[in-house]
């Protein structure tokens, strides 16, 4: 019996990390100039890795402009570093509360319901990412399938993943190799399942899930040649 899948490849991404300045919101557009600085000065101070004062100065901008997207997702983002998931995930709420349509602040919710393995959210999250931006980012899909593997759904799990590795054909997200064959050993696909899990060993050899996925191979490969001896 294999247990729920992690999302250790995902944070470590370097194509997932975004930069506000390529982040844009409407709301955000109409901050006023005394919230802009201090949002401004918040960014200079989290670049520099002094994340109290980013804080700090995210909250001023707030205090200004309580509809200032961008500064929630910034704070947010400095709260997520300080392992603050709770008040993270509120940052983010408010974020994508005050504009909608910033699709980081949804990215960010989703990272976060997966540190925190609620898997639900997760679900609703990525459902909504997806559907907006189907051919976007395979991370998506890969967070949507984790979500739905672990809620028991495997159908929504294995189109997921399937339209995820499409959309990842150099394999920058190993784990979605891994995640396939999980999902493939649970529908009783015991050799397809041991194939992926090779491939994501072979990918991935150093990875936090590597023990577990050794482990899991060894089981889809015993059941393979079980299956195969039924057969016969």
């Amino acid at each position: 019996n294999v247990g729920p899948i992690g999302l250790h490849p995902v944070a470590n991404d370097p194509r997932l990390t975004s930069d506000t300045q390529f982040t844009v919101s409407v709301t955000s557009l109409a901050a006023p100039e005394k919230a802009r600085k201090a949002f401004n000065k918040g960014e200079q101070e989290q670049r520099k890795g002094k994340l109290q004062a980013a804080c700090d100065y995210f909250k001023n901008a707030i205090a200004v402009y309580p509809r200032y997207a961008l500064a929630w997702l910034e704070l947010g983002r400095v709260q997520a570093r300080q392992n603050s998931l709770i008040e993270a995930h509120d940052s983010f709420r408010q974020a994508v509360t005050q504009d909608a349509k910033l699709t980081d602040g949804y990215i960010e919710l989703a990272h976060v319901a997966a540190r925190q393995q609620n898997w639900k959210e997760l679900a609703e999250v990525t459902d909504n990412l997806v559907q907006r931006s189907p051919d976007s980012s395979p991370e998506y899909w890969l967070l949507n399938a984790a979500a739905h593997y672990n809620l028991g759904e495997l159908k929504q799990a294995e189109s997921g993943i399937e339209r995820g590795l499409r959309l990842d054909p150099r394999h920058q997200l190993p784990q979605m190799e891994y995640l396939y064959g999980l999902i493939l050993g649970k529908n009783k696909d015991y050799k397809s399942a041991a194939d992926h899990i090779s491939n994501y060993l072979r990918l991935a050899p150093d990875s936090k899930d590597a023990a577990s996925a050794r482990q899991a191979l060894a089981l889809f490969q015993q059941d393979a040649s079980l299956a195969e001896t039924e057969q016969h």
